[in-house]
């Protein structure tokens, strides 16, 4: 995906145990409405609490909750595992990505950009792009994730956080942008 004039919207960090990083239309200076017909963000040196938990992205209903269930998602993973190599189809139903089996020792790392179209348009549903790497800790491999999230109900979304799906965030960098 490509497009016009990147604009920097918000730059977060998270360096010590934190249930979650959110991104509000609205609040502390982030603008994620029908200003930008795309908004990306990119992340890096994702690092969860938990061994072996998921990284989870949520979308919340304009001025309701975050929702945490019905999504339709699938994503499509290679990596290189110490001489072998292989792919697998996964897919999630709690998140807008999917990806699980995450580690959390500091060389577990995950980083990535995701690509989100039209949030406020109550027309169409709601729907990202995403692409996720990372290497491993106490194995040699190099994982890749490319994938789409939707929620299958028309309605605008004003704000998404990331998460995982146990423990907390140890550590996070992310950057939003409006394109």
């Amino acid at each position: 995906p490509s497009g016009g004039a990147w604009t920097l919207i918000k730059s977060q960090t998270i360096t010590s145990s934190t249930a979650d990083m959110e991104f509000i239309n609205g609040t502390d200076d982030v603008v994620f409405d029908s200003t930008y017909k795309a908004y990306v963000l990119l992340f890096t040196d994702y690092l969860p609490s938990a061994d072996d938990s998921s990284l989870v992205m949520q979308i919340r209903n304009t001025g309701g909750s975050y929702i945490t269930s019905a999504y339709c998602t699938v994503g499509y993973e290679s990596y290189f595992d110490t001489g072998s190599m292989g792919a697998q189809a996964i897919n999630s139903t709690t998140s807008m990505i999917a990806r699980n089996h995450l580690g959390n020792l500091a060389t577990e790392t995950v980083s990535g950009q995701l690509w989100m179209y039209n949030p406020s348009n109550t027309a169409s549903y709601p729907y990202l792009y995403y692409n996720i790497t990372f290497g491993g800790g106490g194995s040699s491999y190099a994982r890749n994730i490319v994938g789409v999230g939707a929620k299958r109900v028309a309605y605008a979304w004003d704000a998404f956080k990331i998460l995982p799906n146990t423990g907390t965030i140890e550590n996070l960098q992310a950057t939003l942008y409006g394109i």
